[in-house]
This record gives C-alpha cells, sequence and structure tokens, in this order.
C-alpha cells in the first residue's frame, strides 16, 4: 500500500503551502508541492485540513475528472486531493503541482502543472488509494 506524508512549509493569512511526498514501502516514489488554504479552525470552505492520518480513495467527478478524496476528516465532507493553480481554486481542498511560482499578479505563490501531477500521481498509484499523514 502506498503511503504518503504532506508537510506544511509555509502559511500567511491567504494560503499554505508545503510538498508532498509518495512512498511505496520505503522508497519515495513521487513528490510535488501543495498549495492549501491557511488554518481557520477547520471552518468549511476557508480552512485547510487538520493535521492527521487520512485514508485517501480515489474519486471522480465531471469537474475535476479523475482524482482522490480524504476520508473521515472530522467535522468536513468532500475534502479533495485535485488540480489547481491558485489559492482561489480551492475551498478547503489540497492542490498538488510540480513547482511554487508567481503565475498571476496578486503576490501570492502559485502551483504550476496542477492536472500534469495529479495525471501522475493517479497513474503511478494506478488508480488505487494511500494512506495520507498531514504534518
Amino acid at each position: 500500500m502506498y503511503r504518503a506524508v504532506l508537510v506544511r512549509l509555509e502559511q500567511n493569512n491567504h494560503q499554505t503551502l508545503g510538498r508532498f511526498t509518495l512512498f511505496n514501502g520505503l522508497d519515495k516514489v513521487f513528490d510535488c508541492v501543495t498549495l492549501e488554504l491557511p488554518w481557520e479552525d477547520n471552518q468549511t470552505n476557508i480552512s485547510c485540513v487538520p493535521k492527521g492520518v487520512y485514508k485517501v480513495s480515489p474519486r471522480y467527478s465531471d469537474k475535476y475528472k479523475n482524482h482522490y478524496i480524504l476520508e473521515d476528516v472530522p467535522n468536513r465532507r468532500y475534502i479533495l486531493i485535485h488540480y489547481g493553480n491558485f489559492n482561489t481554486d480551492t475551498r478547503g481542498c489540497v492542490l498538488l503541482g510540480s513547482r511554487f511560482a508567481q503565475i498571476n499578479s496578486d503576490s501570492l505563490l502559485d502551483i504550476t502543472a496542477s492536472r500534469r501531477t495529479i495525471s501522475e500521481l493517479l497513474s503511478i498509484t494506478e488508480g488505487e488509494g494511500f494512506e495520507l499523514t498531514i504534518a
């Protein structure tokens, strides 16, 4: 079974930046950057996910196509791992990308190649879920 770790590296009033690493046993098999909202006491649509260990399952929707959903997040529903480039693309979900960059003119770091990054993760896990530790 795959296991992943999300380490939050920097947070401000607008967003949280981090790194996501996927392991197969002891081997690192995937690494990318993350973009989330800031911590706002786990409030729906405006806060990042609480620290903890979560089961992550594959999911499909018309909006995001193939992506992932975090199971059993306390007091929250439909926390997804999906594509997006800006803090305005997440309403409490986790966005994945290849690197941080200044894309628009809001002076906040964004993430690049998000759709490709999600596709790579789906390909590696072969559509299977994984365990995610958010530190």
